[in-house]
Parts: C-alpha cells; sequence; structure tokens
C-alpha cells in the first residue's frame, strides 16, 4: 500500500466526471490543464490578499526602494554624511527584508499541502499510458538531451518527427508560471513565495 492510496476513491470520482467529457484526453486534457493552472494562480492570489497586509507590505518596498537610491547617490556622488546615514539604516531594511519575505511566504505553507494533493490527482489522472503521461502539446522543434535542464523535460514526438512531446509536468510548470506572471501583472498582487528582496550588500 503506498502513501497516496487514500487519495484513489477520489481520483477515481473525479475521473468518472472528466472522462465523459473528454477531458482527460488531448487535445481537451492540454486546456483543462491550462485552466486548471489559472485557477491555481487565482487561489494563490485571493490566499495571499487575504493573509497578507498588502498596503502595509508596499509601503516596505518602498522604503527599501528609497533606502536603495539612497545608497546608489551616496556612491555616486562620495556624499559621506549621505553614506553614514545609509550605513546607519542598513540592518533595518535588512531586518525589514526578512520579515517581508516571511510574511509572503505564509501563503505558500498555507497552500503547499493541498497543491501537492491536487498535483498528486491531476498527474495520476494524465498520467498514462506512458511513464511520464499522455502527450499534452508539442514543441515545435526538437530540444536535445543534453541541453540542461531543457532536455530531460522533452522527449521525441513519433507521430511528427523533429518535434518533441510535452507531457503533464512541463506543460503544467510552463502553463502555471506563465498565467501567474500576468494575472500578477492584471491584479497587482505579489505571488506567494516569489522573493522582492533588494540587493543590500
Amino acid at each position: 500500500m503506498g502513501f497516496w492510496d487514500f487519495l484513489n476513491p477520489f481520483t477515481e470520482f473525479l475521473d468518472s466526471i472528466l472522462k465523459p467529457y473528454g477531458l482527460t484526453e488531448p487535445p481537451l486534457a492540454t486546456i483543462t490543464l491550462m485552466l486548471v493552472s489559472v485557477a491555481v494562480t487565482l487561489l494563490s492570489v485571493g490566499v495571499t490578499v487575504l493573509v497578507v497586509d498588502m498596503d502595509k507590505l508596499q509601503q516596505r518596498m518602498k522604503e527599501i526602494q528609497d533606502w536603495n537610491m539612497k545608497r546608489k547617490k551616496a556612491q555616486d556622488t562620495a556624499d559621506k554624511k549621505l553614506w553614514i546615514e545609509v550605513q546607519r539604516k542598513q540592518q533595518d531594511i535588512q531586518k525589514l527584508q526578512m520579515s517581508m519575505m516571511t510574511e509572503r511566504m505564509i501563503p505558500s505553507f498555507i497552500l503547499f499541502l493541498p497543491f501537492i494533493i491536487m498535483f498528486r490527482v491531476l498527474r495520476s489522472i494524465l498520467g498514462t499510458p506512458s511513464d511520464y503521461g499522455k502527450v499534452l502539446a508539442v514543441w515545435p522543434f526538437h530540444v536535445p538531451d543534453w541541453l540542461w535542464p531543457l532536455g530531460g523535460w522533452f522527449h521525441p514526438y513519433q507521430a511528427l518527427p523533429g518535434k518533441d512531446a510535452i507531457f503533464f509536468g512541463f506543460w503544467y510548470f510552463m502553463t502555471a508560471v506563465t498565467t501567474g506572471i500576468i494575472l500578477q501583472r492584471i491584479i497587482g498582487v505579489p505571488l506567494p513565495g516569489v522573493s522582492v528582496q533588494q540587493n543590500t550588500n
């Protein structure tokens, strides 16, 4: 008995709902996973808005940005008085950055287990017939195996020589990152776990 076997009833139930509509087979499976990526990103943004004080976060980010501008000015102008002021505040800025980073990681901690479970369930549904899963998309050219780290994600697509098949893992990753960046810019809410730390060295 495997560790994830307790998910089997839910996986079978979800599969029985999706399969009659062809949502577990390409090309609809491709769209299904893309929509799941969008939903996951929206959920991440929603949790972030609920647990993170966005106004306070923006104020802290502006404070760090202003400090960085002062430091750059002090370096460019060799203003000793301004440089002393910058140095005195450096430790406070570093603490502020650590506090921001910790606060922004809270949504990731909350969503980690649910996302792992969701990923496992979807991988089980879309994980046949090959070891890699069903072909969800086709890369327009062949990516050589030696091109790390991309080479390991792709495999030759027999139906179209010279092109590579994209399976569950990379398609989910690519759509999640893409939709995440787009929605982040539209909504204006930082994604959980994405560091905004600025250089203070």
